[in-house]
């Protein structure tokens, strides 16, 4: 009886937890993307259409970061109390429960405020990240940056490459040596913004799906190689250290 009674309790909250998660999903993709929006993401999930990705992996070494002659810093490391009290949240990806989910997650989310109200947004994520079908294990001098936002007005003022850098510096005096990032190679803007400030592109990856049958094939950007996998439902992991031979030929410095 006793056992019962510690272990009931956080099961309940634990299926409490997940339940409002889910809804708060739903709900998020139901403002952003409609009705459709949500049928189109059940059907994915039912792994009962075809399914075509491509993306790219880059990577930048922050040993070689110029130093920064600013003092006066530009960013603002959120915590959960601090998204809390924000009552319109968005930062383009998530919803305000998720981003609190997040960061108690451990994940980190920068902001630069302008104007009395956040513009530009930055996720951090170290350790264990789950991206779509594949999943990372990172050491612990590598950093993840899933996601980037600038709101729509505050877009061509060069924010992003200035308080970027900022915070770059940040996680290089936190241990951090490289950040790596995937980009939908559709998406210009953002894989020139990368690249100009000093990402480089070092593998890729295409994903097929159909009935839960999942095709990977990650292909070097610097050798003629190509790796591919096949995997039914459960995803693949470690694919970003395929042809990360930065990582592999770090230097002891």
């Amino acid at each position: 009886m006793l056992i019962r009674n510690q272990v009931c309790p956080s099961y309940v909250n634990y299926m409490l937890n997940f339940i409002t998660s889910k809804i708060d999903s739903i709900i998020y993709t139901y403002k952003q993307k409609g009705g459709w929006g949500i049928i189109r993401a059940i059907i994915r999930k039912a792994g009962i259409s075809l399914y075509i990705e491509r993306v790219v992996f880059l990577y930048l070494d922050l040993f070689f970061l110029a130093d920064s002659k600013s003092d006066a810093s530009i960013f603002k490391l959120l915590d959960a109390h601090e998204i809390r009290k924000q009552k319109n949240y968005y930062d383009g990806f998530n919803s305000r429960n998720q981003a609190i989910n997040k960061i108690v997650k451990g994940d980190k989310l920068f902001v630069h405020e302008r104007d009395g109200k956040f513009v530009y947004f930055v996720w951090i994520e170290q350790k264990s990240i789950s991206i779509d079908w594949f999943k990372f294990n990172l050491p612990d001098n590598i950093a993840y940056l899933s996601n980037e936002f600038t709101r729509p007005e505050y877009r061509g003022l060069g924010i992003a490459k200035m308080v970027r850098k900022q915070i770059f510096h940040y996680l290089k005096n936190s241990g951090i040596r490289f950040i790596i990032l995937v980009v939908n190679p559709k998406n210009e803007k953002a894989l020139n913004l990368n690249k100009s400030f000093g990402f480089e592109e070092y593998q890729s990856l295409t994903y097929k799906s159909i009935f839960y049958l999942r095709f990977f094939e990650i292909r070097s950007a610097k050798k003629d190689q190509v790796k591919k996998f096949i995997r039914f439902i459960r995803p693949i992991e470690n694919v970003w250290k395929v042809y990360a031979d930065f990582y592999y030929k770090q230097s002891i410095h």
